[in-house]
């Protein structure tokens, strides 16, 4: 930065900001300096649109024709002031050694320094919308027993923050949901399962909907599905709905899986060994009653 003399009641003042392209020379081999040069020289560029070089052609459109030498003194103090609180500003944002900070850490540091993710998107104003996907990964087991199932799915949720670009979550679970089941018709019977996805916000603040409409957002992998008792039949039942409680309306998307009980397999665990036990003890009757071992070993 240079400070020209004063000249006929106009202050000459210029400075040089680091540009895109001085950035550019700077970048290294390593991929996350390279990275961090590249978001450091999107900053610089906007911060160059902002704060234009000061000359004396600015100066005259704000400055008066003729100034004394007390206002020129004062003056100079009141620019000398602005230029440095802005310097120092950008000091502080990118390390006090007035090169813009490689260390991509610190970046981040700055850019969340004023993010609460506590706070919802759009805190106070409209509700904020998230779009759902679910993929379903497989189905370890349904057991009647416990009145539950195990699922492990892909949880896909997009919305978007307006403090920050965020890339939405992508989650892994594995979940294990309760089931009640109706067994009058055992072994011969059919499982509905639910599965409920709710917020805790009401619907004034956050809205729950598919991303690709009831049709198409919950997906299946058949092939990594391999339970020994039952058969996934159908394709999930996907619904979304808004329900009421004393304390508020909330967005609900549900999906239910439909399940079918193998009658194999309770037929050859179950009932062809107690069959074979009934008849081999209906043998003993056909015994002569002398043939006592016969009778014992049956």
């Amino acid at each position: 930065m240079t400070i020209g003399q004063l000249t006929g009641g106009h202050l000459r003042i210029e400075f040089k900001l680091l540009t895109v392209d001085s950035i550019q020379e700077r970048r290294t081999t390593s991929p996350t300096v390279a990275n961090a040069y590249k978001i450091l020289g999107r900053v610089a560029s906007n911060y160059r649109r902002t704060f234009c070089e000061i000359n004396d052609r600015h100066l005259e459109k704000l400055l008066p024709k003729e100034l004394s030498a007390l206002e020129s003194l004062i003056m100079q103090i009141i620019l000398l002031f602005i230029i440095s609180y802005q310097l120092r500003l950008n000091a502080e944002a990118f390390g006090n050694s007035g090169i813009l900070s490689t260390n991509i850490s610190r970046i981040l540091d700055t850019l969340l320094h004023d993010y609460d993710k506590r706070l919802r998107p759009n805190y106070g104003n409209n509700a904020t919308k998230v779009q759902v996907t679910v993929h379903v990964a497989t189905i370890t087991s349904v057991s009647e027993v416990e009145m539950d199932y195990t699922l492990e799915v892909y949880l896909r949720q997009w919305w978007t923050d307006p403090r920050l670009a965020f890339d939405g979550s992508d989650q892994s679970l594995t979940l294990t949901m309760n089931c009640p089941m109706s067994l009058e018709y055992f072994p011969m019977d059919r499982q509905n399962c639910f599965l409920e996805i709710e917020n805790g916000y009401s619907t004034k603040d956050i809205a729950y909907c598919w991303r690709n409409g009831v049709a198409d957002s919950v997906t299946i992998s058949r092939s990594d599905i391999n339970l020994a008792q039952f058969t996934l039949i159908g394709e999930p039942k996907v619904v979304e709905r808004e329900i009421e409680l004393s304390t508020g309306n909330y967005s609900r998307l549900t999906m239910s899986f439909l399940f079918e009980r193998n009658i194999g397999f309770y037929l050859i665990q179950i009932y062809l060994p107690s069959s074979l036990i009934v008849i081999i003890s209906w043998v003993s009757f056909w015994l002569n009653r002398e043939a006592t071992q016969a009778r014992v070993a049956i």
